[in-house]
């Protein structure tokens, strides 16, 4: 490598260790493949990378795949703290092209922690958590929540990556959901009341750590269990869900598990449809 490149690693790219740095896609892509680079420079650590990419369809394979495979293969490999922040779901006419949930994607990728929050409490929780975190996560932001208001706890405040929370209990079935399916399951399980049917609902936050304690236990109280899901059917996080709570609990289950999800077929713009 020239001095010339060696001047411009130091002066563009050499933040402080201990703080977060927010910067474009094309930085954090380079940071994450090219760690001999951070060697020459003499840095002994990685920086910690919060990256915003949106959509998340045109990063998945670039900016997220490599950096985890990178540090399995390399030798000697530390930690790899990089947060990438990207934009998913529907319910804003963005057409398929960026109103995908892939949130089931990051999850086959062996490694990699994977949040979406529902509330702008659990946004500033589990943001400054994954922040914190040795690995790399990814943070998935349902656009449609963008505009939701809801009380945020003052200071600094951290939430427990892989914490699922019951936010409503009932004794006939389990009500799994995510990011912008939270509020959906919510109102639908204060319908369900009305009917004389109660239902708990379990806002799963995390997919990568998975709380199955928490849902597991929930499921063996009601008896049933459905999930509710923005991806489309085919291999989405509820599938992970039913096999693990159908090989856990069987014999609690009172009914056959129902996953409710988006059609396999790709978001079309207009509201109507």
């Amino acid at each position: 490598m020239s001095n010339a490149s060696n001047v411009m690693l130091e002066t563009e790219i050499r933040p402080p260790i201990t703080q977060p740095v927010v910067v474009t896609p094309a930085r954090a892509l380079y940071w994450c493949i090219r760690r001999e680079l951070w060697e020459e420079v003499g840095l002994n650590a990685w920086p910690r990378v919060v990256a915003a990419v949106a959509p998340v369809g045109f990063a998945t394979s670039t900016v997220v795949l490599p950096p985890r495979r990178r540090e399995a293969v390399a030798v000697g490999a530390g930690p790899l703290p990089r947060v990438i922040r990207s934009v998913v779901g529907g319910g804003a006419c963005f057409g398929a092209q960026h109103s995908q949930s892939l949130e089931n994607w990051a999850m086959a990728v062996p490694g990699l922690k994977v949040v979406a929050p529902s509330t702008p409490a659990d946004a500033k929780g589990l943001l400054a958590a994954a922040i914190r975190d040795p690995d790399p996560v990814l943070f998935f932001e349902q656009k449609s929540l963008y505009g939701i208001k809801g009380e945020v706890p003052d200071g600094e405040h951290v939430e427990s990556l892989g914490a699922a929370r019951v936010l409503r209990d009932g004794k006939d079935c389990t009500i799994v959901a995510l990011a912008a399916m939270v509020p959906r399951a919510l109102a639908a399980a204060a319908e369900l009341e009305s009917s004389g049917i109660h239902a708990t609902v379990v806002d799963v936050r995390c997919l990568v750590p998975l709380d199955t304690r928490t849902i597991l236990s929930a499921v063996s109280r009601t008896g049933r269990l459905f999930t509710v899901e923005e991806n489309p059917r085919l291999c989405g996080w509820g599938a992970e869900i039913a096999s693990i709570a159908a090989e856990e609990c069987f014999d609690d289950l009172d009914g056959p598990i129902v996953r409710l999800t988006t059609p396999h077929v790709p978001l079309p713009a207009a509201p109507p449809m």
